[in-house]
């Protein structure tokens, strides 16, 4: 994303002077970033003094509207999600997790009877879940081709969520990506 601003003539810093931001990302200003909502945008361009250029979003129409459009996209994805049961794919993967690592710790002493079962019950409730909520799955299908260490799967695997998340059909986007990804290995193998 990058939110532009033009700065005021009247603006306090001369240099700064109608001069227009670009390359703009959300922040905090006091560098926090997991606490709270934004509340400045850092530019990429211009550095005036070479230093980065932080504006506070507070008295400024554009940059609360920009904030405003973010705020309103990623409850739109979110409220998406939701709907497709990701929390609920996303706590049973969790769950999955932290069964097999004390499964994994525990065997270190010996057979862990009690983690074995607990690691069981986890994977049953995951294939539950993919079940119940077949198009969480299907966004995890591509979340996880977006994370891989091939760039060109992860950018397949982006393209992918970002549809998904997009209100696009789980099932197709995923048929198409995958699709994508044997186009890309077949002109790997001939090239």
């Amino acid at each position: 994303m990058g939110i532009s601003y033009t700065f005021p003539d009247d603006c306090a810093i001369p240099e700064l002077r109608g001069v227009t931001a670009t390359g703009g990302v959300l922040c905090r200003v006091d560098g926090q970033w997991m606490k709270g909502d934004p509340d400045a945008v850092r530019f990429d361009q211009p550095r005036p003094g070479g230093r980065m250029l932080i504006a506070r979003i507070a008295g400024k129409p554009e940059l609360e509207a920009a904030l405003a459009a973010v705020q309103s996209a990623r409850a739109a994805k979110e409220e998406r999600l939701a709907s497709m049961g990701w929390p609920e794919y996303q706590a049973a993967r969790r769950a999955l997790g932290n069964a097999q690592g004390a499964y994994d710790k525990a065997s270190t002493y010996g057979y862990p009877a009690r983690e074995a079962t607990q690691l069981r019950q986890a994977e049953e409730h995951l294939e539950r879940i993919r079940i119940i909520h077949p198009d969480a799955a299907a966004y995890a299908k591509a979340v996880s081709f977006s994370e891989a260490s091939n760039d060109e799967k992860a950018a397949i695997g982006r393209k992918a969520a970002h549809a998904i998340e997009g209100g696009e059909d789980p099932h197709a986007v995923i048929a198409e990506m995958e699709a994508a990804w044997q186009r890309a290995l077949q002109t790997k193998i001939w090239d």
